[in-house]
């Protein structure tokens, strides 16, 4: 599958949803530590297909197959 074609599958099953503006409490990012290429890897292989982890909404499948497009 070339990368556009994938790009295609990505934008027909990933539903897009508007920015949300609504939070109430900021979330102060400064504490949280960056995270590594290979943690990132892990973390996406260890997703159990045919589940949506919330709130996103982007099936484990697609997370999968992108980490090995487009790492």
């Amino acid at each position: 599958m070339t990368a556009r074609e994938m790009q295609k599958v990505v934008e027909e099953l990933i539903p897009t949803h508007p920015f949300r503006t609504d939070f109430e409490t900021e979330i102060d990012d400064s504490n949280i530590p960056a995270f590594s290429m290979g943690e990132l890897e892990v973390a996406v292989s260890s997703l159990k297909n045919r589940n949506t982890p919330e709130p996103d909404g982007i099936p484990a499948e697609i997370l999968k197959e992108t980490m090995k497009i487009a790492p």
